[in-house]
């Protein structure tokens, strides 16, 4: 989901100074791990904006993994992207 900041709360870094936040939630043991924790979290998405998605790390981008303190990484991906819900805008996407 994309989500309109009201006031800043995020470290610029987060979302580069926009006034949006895109905020996911797989449903996987990751995302539980982060819920009994009861810290946030900050992940990159696994592409660049309009590049192609990964589906192994051999196929992430070496811009990101030279970014990144930490990769966790389950084998190789199946299956399609995450819809981007925009709740800014009303739109969804792939």
């Amino acid at each position: 989901m994309i989500l309109k900041l009201k006031q800043k709360c995020v470290a610029e870094n987060v979302n580069l100074g926009l006034d949006t936040l895109g905020v996911r939630i797989p449903d996987n043991w990751f995302s539980q791990l982060i819920k009994e924790t009861g810290i946030p979290i900050v992940t990159t998405s696994v592409n660049l904006t309009g590049q192609k998605f990964m589906t192994s790390l051999d196929s992430l981008d070496p811009k990101i993994k030279d970014a990144v303190d930490f990769i966790v990484y389950e084998g190789p991906l199946r299956g399609s992207p995450s819809e981007i819900i925009n709740l800014t805008t009303g739109e969804i996407s792939r």
